[in-house]
């Protein structure tokens, strides 16, 4: 009997699954053999798996997700059979080819598509909505003034007047790393308030706004909790929340900092809050040459492509020393192997008896104690940062800097999973902590947390409550189309902290000052409390219970996304040869652009390293170049290339060699883009 149930559970499942637009829905099911509706289902999954993090993506990486998903009787026949049903209706939009014989390797989607096109209709509706805040001929003397001591130099004098002097609400500077955006930012900042304006300044991250704060000298907010604050507004067009948040923005020029990390959707909010209630300007400032958004598209990229009112920052005043200069300028254009000639033997490769993790740390604790301070130790792995942070600290106890036995403290870290893969159950693993963080019930789940107890064979989650009670979870009722975020899925870490440690935050919690990827130093540490400092020099007790507790790890190595913005002295870069999505064009230019005088890399083999760098760009996608509509990269990238007759594949069968590092029946095989640790915030 109990086998009975089973089979039909298993036959009948996939016809009482949530409504989805990708898939055959309602009586149109009941056409299809369950095979072929779980093919669907796995084909729309695979979609939005990748559609989540890029504009568009390859077609044969479809088949191999949809592959990998393992549900029962789906083939790669089925799967073509649904991808060329997609591409007919126009769920899917096919690529230019840049190949000779014209097949499509790419796809995006309608809904990829439309978002490109809003945000350039932004651009264009923000073009001559404006006065000028300051006449262009009274800029220059102005902003010299305000800046006072530290003069502007020609380029930052420039983009300045564009900033207050343009009739476009919408203002980009692209300025290269190290340019002077900051002593820019608060200058125009002076001028703009002499004129009863205020900059209000915007990014991705905490870090980053507590820079802001603090360096510039201005109002600043993460991207996501401004747009939390106001596009409903926005979106209404009138009514209370409408009046609230055009009375709360008037008279405020938005100043958004490295904008290149920000997502095409993002993006998108900012540019209609700015202009359906009126904002004096939005700029966007940052660097298209460094690390993209963790989320889909190349927005700041793309809104370069479309001709706005734009200033250029292209000398950089951070580096000091010549041959670092000439590194940023090289790798900047591309030209690695040149770099990798000028930095000589501060490239250095481990020995076979070492490994160059701890060929690294070994380095930096070999540092004078004055220069340990500014010197970074840099890491994009999460495996080789974790690793890192343990030599250090055990190098400092034995050394005496850190002192005491020590308490060990359980942390969360979260895993990288997007929206889809949580509708589904091998994504969850026994001891992982599952956080309900709004109150929408996802898949039927209160606000709350909950215990992962162990995945199910037929498709559900074993769960504990706080108050012990065991549930079942169903992930796969998680509605495809909810973007809430409502979901956190975390594993559990050890870590013990010392008299000393240095860390840093991974949540934040404003009302005691603790932000996001903010440092702070463990001061003491007893049965009764762990007694940080942070950043801003307040001590607070950390008592047993305290939900920071769980929030913070070791930071004597940060990764690339945490130390764009920053500048330091000195660094000391780990990089991995097979580490093919993070041993990437863009973290070697943003790791070389930090440092003022000097930069070593350490890693296991130079000549492999260098070619994977060249091998990757590390650039995202976007759907309008994809299909041909717009020019963005000049280099890395899916070319476009004139519309000819181009064809599909014969098959979406996986080639294994365009996929490395995959295998399939594997949740954890869907390709790895690049995923950096969740210290930055989700602008969403």
């Amino acid at each position: 009997m109990q086998n009975l149930l089973g089979t039909v559970r298993e036959v009948v499942g996939p016809y009482v699954r949530v409504s989805d637009p990708l898939t055959t829905n309602g009586l149109g099911r009941l056409s299809l053999t369950p095979s072929e509706l779980r093919a669907e289902m796995a084909v729309a999954s695979a979609i939005r798996i990748h559609g989540q993090r890029e504009a568009a993506f390859a077609i044969d990486a479809i088949g191999k997700t949809a592959l990998d998903l393992g549900l029962k009787g789906v083939t790669i026949d089925k799967i073509d059979v649904r991808v060329a049903q997609l591409l007919e209706s126009r769920h899917l939009i096919p690529g230019v080819s840049d190949r000779l014989d014209k097949v499509v390797s790419h796809v995006t989607t309608p809904e990829h598509l439309q978002q490109e096109r809003n945000l350039l209709a932004e651009i264009d509706r923000g073009r001559g909505a404006v006065e000028p805040i300051v006449p262009a001929s009274e800029a220059a003397p102005r902003l010299q003034q305000a800046a006072g001591e530290r003069p502007l130099n020609g380029e930052q004098l420039g983009a300045a007047t564009l900033a207050l002097s343009t009739r476009d609400r919408i203002v980009v500077i692209q300025g290269v790393a190290g340019a002077g955006k900051t002593t820019m930012i608060e200058t125009i900042a002076g001028v703009a308030r002499e004129e009863g304006k205020s900059l209000l300044g915007l990014s991705v991250a905490n870090k980053m706004v507590g820079m802001l704060r603090d360096e510039a000298g201005i109002e600043a907010q993460t991207v996501s909790s401004f747009v939390n604050a106001h596009l409903r507004g926005a979106l209404a067009g009138r009514g209370p929340q409408f009046d609230s948040s055009r009375e709360a923005l008037s008279g405020k020029v938005l100043m958004l900092d490295e904008a290149s990390l920000v997502a095409n959707d993002a993006m998108n909010n900012l540019a209609v809050i700015a202009n359906k209630l009126g904002v004096e300007r939005l700029l966007l400032i940052g660097d298209r040459a460094q690390l993209q958004a963790i989320d889909a598209g190349k927005a700041f990229s793309l809104v370069q492509s479309h001709d706005p009112a734009m200033a250029r920052l292209d000398t950089s005043l951070r580096q000091q020393t010549e041959h670092m200069k000439q590194v940023a300028t090289l790798t900047r254009e591309g030209n690695f192997r040149e770099a990798f000639q000028v930095l000589g033997d501060r490239i250095k490769q481990a020995g076979k008896e070492e490994s160059h993790v701890a060929m690294a740390a070994s380095k930096w604790l070999a540092l004078p104690a004055e220069e340990r301070a500014g010197t970074a130790l840099y890491a994009s792995g999460r495996a080789s940062r974790a690793e890192l942070n343990k030599l250090v600290q055990q190098g400092l106890k034995d050394e005496g800097t850190i002192k005491g036995e020590g308490k060990a403290v359980n942390t969360l870290l979260d895993v990288n999973a997007t929206r889809e893969e949580l509708r589904y159950n091998h994504t969850y693993r026994a001891g992982q902590v599952l956080d309900v963080v709004r109150n929408s019930q996802p898949g039927g789940l209160d606000r709350g947390r909950y215990q992962v107890i162990a995945p199910r064979a037929d498709g559900k989650v074993i769960l504990r409550d706080a108050d012990g009670r065991q549930m079942i979870f169903d992930p796969s009722k998680i509605a495809p189309t909810d973007k809430r975020d409502a979901i956190k899925l975390s594993e559990r870490d050890r870590i013990t902290l010392h008299e000393g440690d240095r860390i840093r935050w991974t949540a934040t919690d404003k009302d005691r000052g603790l932000h996001n990827s903010d440092q702070a130093k463990v001061l003491s540490v007893d049965e009764h409390a762990i007694r940080v400092q942070n950043a801003k020099g307040d001590v607070i007790d950390l008592k047993p219970g305290d939900k920071m507790l769980e929030r913070l790890g070791l930071s004597y190595a940060i990764n690339m996304h945490q130390a764009q913005g920053m500048t330091t002295d000195k660094g000391i870069g780990v990089m991995h040869s097979s580490e093919r999505h993070l041993s990437n064009q863009r973290l070697t230019h943003v790791m070389a652009t930090r440092v003022r005088y000097d930069i070593e890399i350490v890693t296991n083999d130079k000549d492999r390293l260098l070619k994977a760098i060249e091998r990757n760009p590390g650039d995202k996608t976007s759907a309008l170049e994809t299909i041909g509509e717009k020019s963005i990269d000049a280099r890395g990238g899916i070319r476009a290339a004139p519309e000819g007759n181009a064809k599909l594949p014969d098959t979406l069968r996986p080639d294994p060699d365009k996929l490395p590092g995959m295998s399939t029946g594997s949740m954890r095989s869907v390709p790895q883009l690049e995923l950096p640790e969740r210290n930055i915030e989700r602008s969403r």
